[in-house]
């Protein structure tokens, strides 16, 4: 039994790993295996949360400048309404605390900050069952960004200020 679990698991993160780098080069937005079982997408949930919590992103990628494969799929998840209805309200609630933490743990000239805020921005257009949770913390982070006077948060300034008058 525990070799037959490992090798689930490793078949799992196996087509994780296809499922996102396939995503790179084509959005997935409407999966035909989500109506499979509510078992396969809550899986595939879980690891996609837990892959952005621990900032892991199993796809090597030759793109340049680097695709987060893992940012990539949340945001074309929840972008869509197929797929956003599969998350509930504490799914929401922790993508919210990681793309806060995530955020907070970058420098403001990292490439990856303009990710994260869209997919905050996206969160917070999107879901109405998240209401005001995390907007004092993410107040702060934009007065952050907005304060500084530096030629690399231009390129994210607009989703700053979107996130601002959302919030």
């Amino acid at each position: 039994d525990k070799l037959v679990l490992d090798v689930d698991e490793c078949l799992s993160e196996t087509l994780m790993a296809l499922l996102l780098s396939f995503n790179l080069h084509v959005p997935m937005s409407a999966f035909p295996f989500w109506n499979a079982s509510e078992c396969t997408s809550r899986s595939f949930i879980d690891m996609l949360m837990l892959y952005l919590n621990r900032d892991i992103d199993p796809v090597i990628s030759l793109l340049r400048p680097r695709a987060h494969s893992v940012l990539k799929m949340t945001e074309n998840f929840v972008s869509h309404s197929v797929t956003r209805d599969l998350l509930d309200g504490s799914d929401f609630r922790i993508l919210i605390d990681i793309g806060i933490r995530n955020l907070l743990d970058l420098s403001h000239t990292h490439s990856m900050v303009s990710t994260y805020l869209k997919l905050l921005l996206i969160l917070h257009q999107n879901v109405s069952c998240i209401h005001d949770y995390g907007v004092q913390e993410l107040s702060s982070v934009c007065d952050q960004f907005m304060s500084l006077q530096n030629e690399d948060v231009l390129g994210y300034i607009g989703v700053v200020e979107q996130l601002k008058k959302l919030i």
